[in-house]
């Protein structure tokens, strides 16, 4: 199965086509689905092997309850259930829409990867190698969005692709959520690499190799993230730094570090706040092209914004009394 784990971990990043009328989100999911069902297909032969062979499941319906996050996937797994069988439109909230193929049959595909990891437990250098290359697939990603900044991409796409960078994913705050949830395992693969050389008493090419490639990965990422433009992963991205800089104090013990780290992200978002009222004193930076962009996240009229609020007025009218649902 671990073949499978990294198979996804590689193709879905990194897979488009050209040649298919949508490129990126079907073609990548249809790939993942199938990844999905060998994972599946591999997990009950080991399970019928291990049963044939008299070895008994190593896990209780109560063991399996009191893993972490269990109850919400089993929610989650109902949620998606119900809803398809109560759908207007069973077959699309099944397969998914032409467009996205975003349906049950997608979610359940994450769910089995999730599942497999959980339930398989893997081995240390099993997780390690899961890591590695999770940080090594990111390195591509974002060079491939350096590419487009700079205009310099083979590929003549129809949108523009410097301004905002979209990199394999197709689209700004796609490639830009992926590299937030990459960085953090990236920084630490960059710490632990660094204090395994400090504390070793002779020169280890190997280390300083290894340290020099994360921190280089770890740049092109932020540096990509920068490029995309997107909001939303870029706060995303400060909230993700700001836990793992308290995760590194509480293992450290270090608290005046903690405290630290406590007051900078104070100043940061009171930066922010006082960025998005009207007439702040950064006025100037409103007009900067990436910057900019965050002075507007309290602006009621801003076109994503607007178009926020029209979705939620939308879903809200859904719980209401209209012919399907009486």
């Amino acid at each position: 199965m671990e073949v499978g784990w990294i198979a996804a971990i590689v193709t879905t990043p990194l897979f488009f086509n050209v040649f298919s009328s949508r490129i990126f989100e079907p073609d990548k999911i249809t790939l993942l689905r199938s990844i999905a069902l060998l994972v599946l297909v591999s997990w009950i032969v080991k399970a019928l092997e291990k049963t044939l062979n008299g070895n008994k499941s190593s896990f209780s319906f109560r063991e399996i309850f009191q893993t972490p996050l269990m109850l919400p996937v089993v929610a989650l797994i109902l949620n998606y259930l119900i809803s398809t069988l109560l759908s207007v439109a069973p077959l699309v909230s099944l397969w998914g829409s032409y467009q996205r193929l975003q349906g049950t049959f997608t979610m359940y595909s994450y769910v089995i990867l999730f599942l497999s990891l959980v339930f398989t437990r893997p081995k240390a250098e099993q997780i390690h190698r899961l890591v590695t290359v999770m940080v090594a697939v990111s390195l591509p990603v974002a060079v491939y969005g350096l590419l487009q900044r700079y205009k310099i991409d083979p590929i003549p796409w129809g949108g523009d692709v410097s301004t905002r960078i979209a990199s394999t994913m197709g689209n700004s705050i796609f490639v830009a959520a992926y590299l937030i949830m990459v960085f953090p395992l990236t920084l630490g693969r960059t710490i632990e690499s660094f204090r395994r050389m400090l504390n070793s008493s002779a020169f280890e090419l190997k280390d300083f190799l290894l340290s020099t490639a994360y921190v280089f990965i770890g740049l092109l990422q932020v540096i990509a993230l920068y490029f995309s433009g997107s909001r939303g992963p870029a706060l995303g991205w400060l909230a993700s730094l700001f836990f793992f800089a308290l995760s590194f104090v509480y293992v450290t013990k270090k608290r005046n570090v903690g405290l630290g780290i406590i007051f900078l992200s104070l100043v940061v978002g009171i930066f922010l706040i006082v960025f998005n009222l009207p007439q702040s004193p950064f006025e100037s930076l409103k007009q900067h092209p990436s910057i900019g962009r965050f002075g507007q996240l309290l602006d009621p009229q801003s076109n994503n914004a607007r178009v926020r609020t029209y979705i939620w007025q939308g879903a809200v009218k859904l719980y209401g009394f209209h012919p399907p649902l009486e």
